[in-house]
């Protein structure tokens, strides 16, 4: 196994249950591993807080810089932020 880094990200987006469909798919087609999912309420009504671990097998800080970018992209997300590297 390579040297994987661990990310964990939190991302704040509407109250829709495909959305966090859509996060998983592009997770995994950026080849990112996830260890780790937690999805719960948070402080703004109508909105979810979700938190996830993931391992990068690449192990560069771009390849999660490039991830955040589109994850922002994506119609339901409000903002996504990263906890740990």
């Amino acid at each position: 196994m390579k040297n994987m880094k661990t990310h964990i990200l939190s991302i704040v987006t509407d109250k829709d249950p495909a959305g966090l469909l859509r996060l998983i798919s592009i997770i995994t087609r950026r080849r990112f591993r996830i260890t780790s999912i937690t999805v719960a309420g948070c402080e703004k009504r109508g909105y979810q807080r979700t938190i996830i671990s993931m391992l990068n097998p690449d192990g560069d800080n771009n390849s999660i810089i490039q991830l955040m970018k589109q994850i922002r992209k994506l119609i339901n997300v409000v903002t996504v932020n990263e906890i740990l590297s």
